[in-house]
């Protein structure tokens, strides 16, 4: 996960998940999400057709819950962004 915080109280993403069998470590499914969100003091929400996603911030992590009930996100199958995303440093990413 990437994060990049813009003025104004917005911020940009970028979320890559994978899952990986457990029986076959060849067999990968992945999904992405991006976008440009607002931020409302710890909290953004994501909400695109058939997937919505809200991260709350801590000072060392992510907390993202994708929201099954809206949709897939157009995810592979069994992906999910759903889980904590721990910081790793503080340099500005670089999207494509």
């Amino acid at each position: 996960m990437e994060v990049l915080q813009l003025p104004s109280g917005k911020l940009k993403f970028h979320i890559l998940a994978l899952w990986v069998s457990a029986y076959n470590r060849e067999n990968v499914h992945n999904g992405e999400a991006q976008g440009v969100v607002e931020l409302k003091g710890n909290s953004a929400v994501f909400e695109a057709e058939h997937c919505k996603i809200t991260i709350r911030f801590t000072s060392t992590s992510a907390i993202v819950k994708q929201w099954d009930e809206i949709g897939d996100c157009d995810f592979g199958a069994n992906v999910t962004a759903t889980g904590t995303y721990r910081k790793v440093d503080s340099r500005k990413p670089k999207f494509d």
